[in-house]
């Protein structure tokens, strides 16, 4: 048998571009078409988290700025001032950029979570600096577990940051 029959005779061709990914081969589009709906409802689960964890970091910064912030901001001093403007500035150009930015990024959304924590923290720090609470003791964040930890309590945590 001669090159050009064996060639001629394989059931999909060594010519480059013809082979099991030719447009004619009618297994390679079905797998195609599955392969590209679980990709489409990867996508969209995954656009669904990245919504559900954005909201709830807004939401986590409205209950800072409407209940936290509202009982200790009045104990402040100038630096401490300066320093929650920074850290909210810095909160804010990070949502600037997200919303100017086309596509859902996890690493800006990731650095809005960075921002979130160090905006809470600070603020619960204040909160037990000033004595604002009377069952605050102490408040740390806690990395393992993404939650901060009150008076040293693993159970006894707010705010969970995925």
């Amino acid at each position: 048998m001669e090159l050009w029959q064996n060639n001629f005779m394989a059931r999909f061709p060594k010519v480059p571009g013809t082979g099991p990914k030719r447009i004619g081969n009618p297994v390679y589009w079905s797998r195609m078409v599955l392969q590209n709906e679980r990709y489409k409802k990867t996508s969209r689960d995954a656009e669904e988290l990245w919504n559900r964890r954005y909201e709830t970091l807004w939401k986590y910064y409205d209950i800072l700025w409407d209940d936290e912030l509202a009982k200790v901001r009045d104990y402040f001093s100038q630096d401490e001032e300066d320093k929650l403007g920074t850290l909210n500035n810095e909160f804010s150009l990070i949502n600037k950029e997200i919303s100017e930015h086309p596509y859902l990024d996890n690493g800006l959304l990731n650095k809005l979570k960075t921002r979130t924590k160090n905006l809470i923290l600070f603020v619960l720090k204040m909160c037990v600096k000033y004595e604002v609470f009377d069952d605050l003791q102490a408040i740390n964040y806690d990395t393992k577990l993404k939650k901060f930890i009150i008076n040293n309590d693993i159970n006894n945590s707010i705010y969970n940051l995925w």
